[in-house]
């Protein structure tokens, strides 16, 4: 039980590491398209800040989803595996012969 809480913990301070990554390079993004006098690439650094900007604020969702999964998987883990059936074999005896 222990180990899940752990697993889970750093699950979680990965997504918001991650989260934050995605803000900061949506912020460059946002700073490179206020220097740049090319319309076209101001244009797609701002799409791109703007997707990057989605992408961090739909991580929940996405968080739910995958923590979800996690959960799922570490219930099939603890599951016990079904042992097949043992099944008995009778050996054919060779008939002794009287004389």
């Amino acid at each position: 039980m222990i180990s899940i809480l752990h697993d889970l913990l750093v699950f979680s301070c990965l997504a918001a590491f991650v989260t934050g990554i995605i803000v900061a390079t949506a912020a460059q993004c946002l700073a490179l398209s206020r220097s740049t006098n090319d319309p076209r690439t101001r244009t797609n650094l701002l799409i791109m800040a703007q997707k990057l900007h989605n992408m961090a604020n739909d991580r929940p969702g996405n968080f739910e989803m995958a923590q979800r999964e996690f959960n799922d998987q570490q219930m099939l883990l603890q599951r016990p595996k079904p042992q097949p059936a043992m099944q008995q074999q009778q050996q054919v005896q060779p008939k002794i012969k009287e004389e």
